[in-house]
């Protein structure tokens, strides 16, 4: 087995990266309208309150890929 990673970022504003990313996540984009905007306010106040983040124009979300190539025996 052969594995490869490929590190990665999603680069922008903290809005679209960080709170856009969490809403679109499935179970949350699951929920009532009502719940998904208490989230964000939630989300919205952790950046806010997160010196790393508060006031940036833009952030970066890591990512890692891995890709695996297998090669069946018999």
């Amino acid at each position: 087995m052969i594995e490869r990673r490929v590190a990665h970022a999603h680069f922008g504003p903290p809005e679209r990266v960080i709170v856009d990313r969490i809403l679109s996540t499935s179970f949350i984009a699951a929920l009532g309208a009502v719940e998904q905007g208490r989230i964000a306010a939630r989300v919205r106040e952790f950046v806010a309150a997160t010196p790393a983040l508060a006031g940036r124009a833009e952030v970066a979300f890591p990512y890692e890929t891995r890709a695996f190539h297998c090669v069946r025996i018999g």
